[in-house]
């Protein structure tokens, strides 16, 4: 019997990326953009800028712990086949898989600090900066992963991997380092201008938020700050001119006109007597007492009718509801005031429920970004069978799913003891009415089950009282059991 060949598949035509912008040195791809990544880090360190990622990733980090309760925040490891059962081998390799992410490996790595808090915590704040995270995974010979290494991902350069179209043809890479592996070179890192490591796609995992079709921006996100420039800019001049406002100001805003003759002594005395006075923040209310001599005096004209402490107040406001915006984070999170809101959290009616539409705008996704991120470049390579999950994240769905286990049961579509079942909890031999469906109409077919049938078993004998006592006893306290099913109480957190 002839083997019947593979045939290869065919190559994409159409042009994907351009492998000719941002050339690096030796072939490699940088991200073509006049903002480098070390000026989108500064950008983030402007405290309006820097409140928006803290908060998002003290969000995040509440996540890196396994849940103490159903319904906890937290994670997990489960299969992909959310209907497939786990044995207790399955449960072995889950909870070993967990250890991995808490540790961020799977042995005593000196090297190795970080927890998957502070690992966490590294990737995202590259993410909402950078709008790129890496991290590398440490295989074995046998493919397994021994560590997790985040790594800066504006050290990264990219490879020519996706299609170029027969038009752009990809300069030759040629290896700067001893790598030995089967698999191609899809990524570098440059230090210093020297490569200092080189990865294949199972090595180090790169990813980004927003992807584009720009064939010259292809395979490269595009940073939050990249669309705050002009915002950035002006909440630093903003806080500038208001902050320079206490440091520079010595007069109120206005002219100072003398009356009589004074000798240039007399000038500057005053002036410094005036300064000592009025000069600073504290200064700025101070009444100034003076003797004058008779016949001379001064006189002071403002150049404005009233006089605003901060001028850009509204203006910043503006700025960092624009900037939370582009966040996609509510400003009540942050502790701005909302454009919709005159008033505070603590106060304000529907803080609550624009907070919650923030979550799912802003937080759901990059955590579900993140979940597809583990799952991809870890769990894919060690274990495909499983997946990396979220819990507590949706408390609507946790309501949701309680609900439709209370009407599953009132209708009697589970029981109590099949719900224990499901969750690997012992249901006690004794308890018959764990058993009972809780339906008011199911419950009298279950009764007439459990009923003797003593039409098929009639005996001509008479009866012996004592027996007939006893089988009376025995149904009584049946159908008391059978009626103690009506009577449950169910919750999520019993069971």
């Amino acid at each position: 019997m002839e083997e019947t060949q593979v045939q290869p598949a065919k190559k994409a035509k159409s042009a994907v990326i351009l492998p000719t912008a941002g050339n690096g040195i030796g072939g490699t791809r940088s991200k073509p953009t006049l903002l480098s990544f070390a000026t989108l880090r500064n950008m983030s360190k402007v405290p309006a800028i820097a409140a928006i990622i803290n908060t998002r990733l003290n969000q995040v980090a509440r996540f890196a712990r396994r849940p103490r309760f159903e319904g906890d925040m937290g994670f997990r490891i489960g299969f992909k086949n959310p209907q497939q059962k786990m044995s207790k081998a399955a449960q072995q390799r889950a909870f070993q898989l967990e250890e991995l992410f808490l540790r961020t490996g799977n042995w005593d790595n000196p090297q190795r600090t970080d927890n998957f808090d502070q690992f966490l915590r590294r990737i995202v704040r590259d993410s909402l900066t950078l709008d790129a995270m890496a991290w590398e995974n440490v295989l074995t010979r046998r493919g397994d992963i021994t560590d997790l290494f985040a790594v800066d991902a504006a050290t990264i350069e990219l490879l020519p991997i996706a299609p170029a179209s027969e038009a752009f043809t990809p300069p030759d890479y040629q290896a700067m380092t001893s790598y030995n592996e089967p698999d191609p070179i899809a990524f570098i890192q440059r230090v210093e201008g020297r490569v200092a490591a080189e990865y294949s796609r199972k090595e180090l995992a790169y990813s980004i938020r927003n992807p584009r079709t720009d064939i010259e921006f292809a395979d490269f996100g595009m940073s939050e700050l990249e669309n705050l420039v002009e915002i950035v800019t002006g909440i630093i001049n903003g806080v500038r001119y208001n902050t320079s406002y206490f440091s520079y100001n010595s007069l109120p805003q206005g002219v100072l006109e003398f009356v009589g003759k004074y000798e240039e002594e007399d000038f500057e005395a005053f002036e410094r007597h005036w300064k000592a006075l009025t000069s600073g923040a504290q200064g700025k209310w101070a009444v100034p007492l003076m003797g004058m001599e008779e016949g001379n005096g001064f006189k002071f004209t403002p150049f404005k009718s009233s006089n605003q402490d901060m001028q850009f107040n509204e203006f910043l406001e503006f700025l960092f509801n624009i900037s939370c915006a582009v966040y996609q984070i509510d400003p009540n999170e942050v502790g701005f005031k909302s454009w919709t809101s005159s008033s505070g959290m603590s106060q304000s009616d529907n803080t609550k429920v624009k907070i919650d539409s923030s979550m799912d705008k802003g937080f759901m996704p990059l955590m579900h970004f993140l979940s597809n991120s583990f799952n991809q470049n870890i769990l894919d390579i060690i274990a495909p069978e499983f997946a990396f999950y979220w819990t507590g994240l949706d408390d609507e769905e946790e309501e949701r799913k309680a609900q439709r286990l209370k009407d599953d049961i009132e209708m009697g579509i589970v029981t109590v003891a099949e719900v224990r079942q499901q969750r690997g909890l012992p249901v006690p031999e004794d308890a018959a009415w764990m058993r009972a469906p809780a339906n008011p109409v199911l419950i009298q077919a279950y009764m007439a089950s459990v009923q003797p049938n003593n039409s098929d078993n009639e005996d001509p004998e008479e009866d012996d009282p004592q027996d007939i006592g006893k089988e009376e006893a025995e149904d009584d306290e049946e159908t008391e059991t059978i009626e103690k099913s009506l009577e449950i109480v169910v919750s999520w957190a019993d069971y």
